[in-house]
């Protein structure tokens, strides 16, 4: 869309905040139906961009208000979101589907807001400044979603703002996603994370709710052999060439910082103990034979074949594309707030921005004005475009055959000086 593109009321987003309205007062309810339709059009979640195009004059400070305002929580509205989501056969979780664990760097130059600190990024290789975010997300092979969403404040953070009673490892911050999952009555049955969280808490803790878990391990974990202990790494450099089994087509897996799609070759599977976690199913996966090392993925299932597995951990990737596109196309770190309050009503409404775009998709909204197919969220966000052009043409056509004043409608969305003309239905 061109930067001087304006917003106004239309149906496209009506129905569905609907849905959540009793979470807001009748003006904080605008105000989110400003903020998703602005968030989804410039991409962009800053508050001073979304209101300089609004056709009815809106002052940013409206807009800050709405942000911080106690009469709205954000953990209620993300309940609710999920709450719809479970409600309605379209997009309701199935027991296939993949609940996955993962964090996100959301990087800030400024050092004034609350929460910031350094935190090592993998994809950069050295510690940026920024807020952690700590998600789960919902993964099927018709749809996905985010679940619930908690900052990580390291240690030190929180010593420093006289808080250090608040503070939570990322292990404990994943097993409360668990749980927060199945309060939320997602059927998942299977949980996928990387190397981080593969820790004994969050694999004995899903084990007690009968969810299973891939898992991709560091070399340097250690496992127990019958001659002895040693690590992944050392008895990967051991296995002869001839335990690989070249696979007819190479599996394609992206690769953990440059998310480059890898074709890796040959495999390897076989039962281990794996020190703290005991009995595993192992997959090794190498680009070539002479490789030294490659990837491992485990899983608690032993009776799993390698296929299912890495096709298990392949659908992982998922969460890092809803970062990427979060950031990229509806603002998810595109914040200027100073306080946490704000910050989290920020990331609840472009949790909600995002689950917008799937529920156009599960209900056939998109696919009603061209044929060709959504996949992306970048195409969901060009069809939502397209979409709202047709809405605003049809506003323009509406008004010059009530008014039969085209200046007045050039001023209408060039200028936005008029009084508020209603939404059309």
């Amino acid at each position: 869309m061109p930067n001087n593109t304006v917003l106004f009321r239309n149906n496209l987003i009506d129905n569905y905040i609907a849905h959540f309205a009793p979470n807001f007062t009748p003006s904080g309810l605008k105000h989110a139906i400003t903020f998703i339709e602005g968030t989804i059009l410039v991409g962009c979640g800053s508050i001073s961009a979304i209101s300089s195009l609004c056709l009815e004059q809106m002052d940013q400070s409206s807009l800050n208000r709405f942000i911080n305002d106690a009469r709205w929580n954000p953990e209620e509205l993300n309940e609710e979101r999920l709450k719809f989501l479970q409600n309605n056969l379209q997009t309701r979780s199935v027991e296939s589907g993949l609940l996955i664990i993962d964090d996100s760097i959301l990087e800030k130059t400024g050092k004034k807001m609350e929460g910031t600190s350094y935190h090592y990024s993998n994809s950069k290789k050295k510690s940026i400044n920024g807020h952690n975010l700590v998600t789960s997300h919902y993964k099927d092979d018709k749809k996905d979603y985010p679940l619930h969403f908690e900052l990580y404040r390291r240690k030190q953070e929180l010593e420093a703002a006289g808080e250090l009673d608040k503070f939570k490892t990322k292990i404990a911050i994943a097993i409360e996603l668990i749980d927060a999952a199945i309060a939320a009555k997602i059927r998942s049955k299977v949980a996928v994370f990387d190397s981080w969280y593969l820790a004994k808490q969050i694999c004995d803790h899903l084990g007690l709710h009968g969810i299973d878990w891939v898992s991709r391990a560091k070399l340097n974990r250690v496992i127990n052999l019958p001659g002895g202990k040693t690590n992944l790494k050392e008895w990967i450099q051991d296995l002869p060439t001839s335990h690989f089994t070249s696979h007819p087509v190479p599996f394609q897996l992206r690769d953990e910082d440059s998310g480059e799609e890898i074709a890796y070759q040959f495999v390897y599977e076989r039962i281990l103990s794996l020190s703290k976690l005991g009995t595993v199913k192992c997959v090794v996966i190498k680009r070539r034979l002479t490789d030294e090392t490659g990837i491992i993925l485990v899983s608690n299932r032993i009776d799993w074949d390698m296929e299912k597995i890495i096709t298990i951990y392949k659908m992982r990737w998922k969460i890092e594309t809803f970062y990427r596109d979060s950031k990229q196309n509806l603002g998810l770190g595109k914040y200027y707030l100073r306080t946490l309050t704000g910050i989290k009503r920020h990331w609840a409404l472009v949790v909600l921005s995002y689950t917008f775009l799937q529920y156009c998709t599960s209900f056939g909204i998109f696919s009603s004005f061209l044929d060709d197919m959504v996949s992306t969220t970048g195409d969901k966000v060009r069809r939502f475009q397209e979409l709202y052009l047709k809405s605003l043409i049809d506003l323009i056509i509406s008004s010059y055959k009530a008014t039969g004043d085209m200046n007045a409608i050039y001023q209408l969305i060039l200028q936005g000086k008029y009084k508020r003309i209603e939404k059309h239905n």
